[in-house]
């Protein structure tokens, strides 16, 4: 397993969905939008089959908190956050997320 440090950043995997959930924050948690950027891409989701979340974080890092993104009123992403609530472990995208067409595991 690679240490953290290793890992690609998420705004260098996918710049256009990390600006995105750093536009969408600001509305709401300036201090999380500003950890965007030093977040870690850990590959997708394996929990079943078809699942759009990329992790951002170590497989089961998440806790039960859920930040959902909105704009104009839609549902666009939706961030599982840590047990303190301080750290995005995963995030979600609807529609058709920049990742659907990867094949990285």
């Amino acid at each position: 397993m690679s240490r953290p440090e290793e890992r690609p950043r998420l705004a260098d995997v996918f710049p256009e969905i990390a600006a995105e959930i750093v536009r969408l924050l600001r509305k709401d948690d300036a201090s999380l939008a500003e950890t965007v950027h030093e977040l870690r891409y850990y590959g997708h989701c394996l929990c079943r089959p078809g699942c759009q979340a990329v992790l951002t974080a170590p497989a089961g890092s998440a806790g039960t908190a859920v930040c959902q993104l909105e704009d104009d009123g839609e549902y666009m992403i939706w961030l599982s956050l840590d047990p303190a609530g301080n750290t995005i472990t995963d995030v979600e995208a609807w529609g058709d997320p920049p990742w659907s067409q990867s094949t990285d595991q």
